[in-house]
Formats: structure tokens, sequence, C-alpha cells
């Protein structure tokens, strides 16, 4: 769906419908859970700091947000795929469940730990990291 009319590029088509619901099957391995108190509690942050308004600290002081620069440290570290957190909206009344946020370092992904994404069209699909039998050849890099 990608044409090449004159100098620019079109890609996709006007006539066809966005998608924006999709499945996602996770497996990963080296996590961060934020939302274990007795992990919070060994780095010295309370679950109270990890939900507070962020835009504050960035847009307003100019500074990186708690939860940015855990983030980053997180990420540089090397040591985790993935970190799990507590949600504001975990704390939503109306939620039948408690439930997490994720934040998935996509290139930290080693095996056997992946993220795949479906919709029922068929149109997006996805595996990162690919199964080895789906990576292009060195020739097509």
């Amino acid at each position: 769906r990608e044409r090449k009319p004159g100098a620019g590029y079109e890609i996709g088509d006007e006539n066809e419908a966005p998608i924006v619901l999709f499945a996602m099957k996770t497996w990963v391995e080296r996590v961060l859970d934020l939302t274990d108190e007795g992990i919070r509690t060994k780095l010295g942050i309370t679950e109270s700091a990890l939900l507070q308004p962020w835009r504050w600290a960035v847009y307003k002081l100019g500074r990186p947000s708690l939860t940015q620069s855990l983030g980053h440290a997180v990420y540089e570290s090397g040591r985790f795929e993935a970190i799990r957190y507590p949600s504001v909206k975990a704390g939503d009344p109306g939620r039948v469940k408690q439930h997490a946020a994720w934040a998935v370092f996509t290139d930290r992904l080693a095996s056997p730990s992946f993220v795949e994404v479906s919709d029922v069209s068929g149109l997006l699909e996805g595996r990162i990291p690919r199964p080895r039998d789906q990576e292009p050849s060195a020739k097509a890099r």
C-alpha cells in the first residue's frame, strides 16, 4: 500500500478503515514489578509517588519526572525487559479488578520473551522478537 507518485510517497489507502482494536499476547521474564510493595520499599519509592501527575515537572519545571527518571535508569541497567507499575486507573471504583500498566522495552526482549499483536482483520500481525525462521536474510537487511 505504498506508492511513489512523482517526488513523494503515499502510504495507505483513503478508503481503508483504520485499525484501532487489537489483541496482544506477551511473555516477559525479566520484569521489575513496581506493584510489589517490597520492591518499592527497596527502591525507596512509594506507590503515591509513582501515581503523582508528571506533566508539571516536565513542562513547567523543565525536569524529568520521577517515573521518567526511574524508567530511564531501569532501561539503562539492561537487567529488565519490562516494568510493571501501578496504574492511576486501578484506583477507579468502577473497575472490578485491579490492574497494572506495563512499559516493555522491545529492544531488550530475549527469547523466550516476546510480544505478539494481531487484529480480527488479519491486517495487523507481528511478533517481537521475530521467530528465527521469520528473520530477514542478511541480504535483505
